[in-house]
Formats: structure tokens, sequence, C-alpha cells
């Protein structure tokens, strides 16, 4: 999970700017990381962003992330027998459980360095390769990028250490939902079981 955090701790300070149309998806990136690492640095004595910093984070990382279609990838065969309503409340859960997750560490992770090893790019769909360090954590990061016609480049899933973020929630998704006898309760026991995560 650290790794996975210090993943979405870049992710968080490459969208520090809007991303200028045409800008490949390394560009947006790589683009203005300072921006969280300089918040972050000046409340180490406090220990902690002030309110507008963390929604400024917040913001950040959910111009980037498409949290829809890391669900929808997650939950796989389990997505098309929800309702819409179902589907949104469940990507509104684990949109908040993502949120607590990095905000939680990212002070800790405020010192990464990132090396931009490689880009790819195959029609709407991309991948940026990078190494990034925070602190005694070192990771091989792959952000998986699609292209969206309004939002334009934005990341649906995250390899960290060749270990994808939507293939581990799509393995426990599927083994909690088992446990019930039916689809419909297995996505309720899941969505509580969520909810209990965010209570903690």
């Amino acid at each position: 999970m650290k790794r996975v955090v210090l993943a979405i701790a870049v992710l968080a300070a490459s969208g520090a700017a809007n991303a200028a149309e045409g800008e490949s998806p390394k560009e947006i990136l790589k683009g203005y990381i300072e921006n969280i690492q300089g918040m972050v640095g000046q409340n180490r004595l406090s220990g902690r962003l002030s309110r507008s910093e963390r929604t400024k984070v917040r913001e950040i990382v959910n111009s980037l992330l498409d949290y829809r279609e890391l669900s929808r990838r997650s939950l796989d065969a389990h997505w098309d027998p929800r309702s819409d309503k179902e589907r949104s409340n469940f990507v509104s859960i684990l949109r908040r459980l993502i949120e607590k997750n990095y905000m939680s560490k990212l002070r800790s992770n405020a010192s990464f360095t990132v090396k931009y090893l490689a880009e790819e790019v195959d029609g709407n769909r991309a991948a940026v390769k990078t190494m990034a360090r925070g602190g005694k954590h070192r990771a091989e990061i792959e952000y998986r990028f699609i292209k969206r016609t309004k939002a334009g480049w934005i990341v649906y899933d995250l390899f960290v250490d060749d270990v994808s973020l939507v293939e581990n929630y799509r393995e426990q998704f599927d083994k909690i939902i088992r446990e019930k006898s039916t689809e419909a309760d297995g996505f309720a026991h899941l969505t509580a079981k969520m909810k209990k995560k965010l209570d903690e």
C-alpha cells in the first residue's frame, strides 16, 4: 500500500496545473510536480495541510484519475448487473477510500523524486513508465492513460512494480462478493465493508 500511496502522491503533484491542449501524457504527468511538494514542505512543522490545501490536492487527483473507469474495471463482471444508482454510489465510496489513503500518507512522501523512463501512445491509450523514490521507498510506476473527448488524457490504472491497482482491486472485490450466495447480496456486502473502512 505504501508504494501505491507513493504513486498517487506523484499523480497528485503532476496535475498541479491544467494540461495544455496537445500535451502528451508524459508532459502532463511531468508538469508542476513541485506544487504539491512545496505545499507539503511548508507544513512540515505543523504536520498537516490546511483545509484549502487538502481540497486542492483532491481536486488535482480527481481531475486526472478516472474513478468510474477504475471502478468498472475493478468490478469487472460484477459491474453490468448493477443499477446506475449502485454504480454511482460505488464510484463515490471507492473515490473516498483512495482519497483517505493518499491524504493520510501524503506528507511522508513529500520528498519523492521521479525519473521518466518511457512513453507509449497507441491511439486513445497510453502508458508512461517512471521510477519514483520517496523516503525509504522506491518503485517502478507505470501510469495507464485513456483519452477522453472532453477531459483529455486521464489515468485509469497504475502499475506499481508490475502489479496493477485495478487487478488488485478486482481480485479483492470478487472474493468478497462471492462470500454471499447471490450477486446482489455480495455487492451489498462489499459496499458495507468499504463503508466500514471509511469509518475506521
